[in-house]
């Protein structure tokens, strides 16, 4: 049997985050993790953790991925972590 849709792929989360006490200095941290789409379950776990118990300040995520066509696509993850 063939597989058409490969669902899962390579993706790359960047975030942008600061310390509670530097809250001027945004810093950068990327990820990079193979996760199934379109659901990203491994991916908005991570984010989730990540706002729950890390000290560090989320203040945008995104996640990239290569879509089937080879494009890539970006997905905001504002709504992952300030649910």
């Amino acid at each position: 049997m063939i597989k058409r849709f490969d669902r899962d792929k390579l993706v790359s989360i960047q975030v942008y985050y600061h310390m509670p006490d530097h809250v001027h200095l945004i810093q950068e941290f990327i990820w990079q993790t193979h996760d199934n789409i379109p659901d990203f379950p491994r991916s908005v776990k991570f984010i989730r953790y990540w706002h729950k118990h890390i000290d560090a300040v989320i203040q945008e995520a995104y996640l990239y991925h290569t879509n089937y066509w080879g494009g890539t696509e970006y997905i905001d993850l504002k709504g992952v972590y300030e649910v």
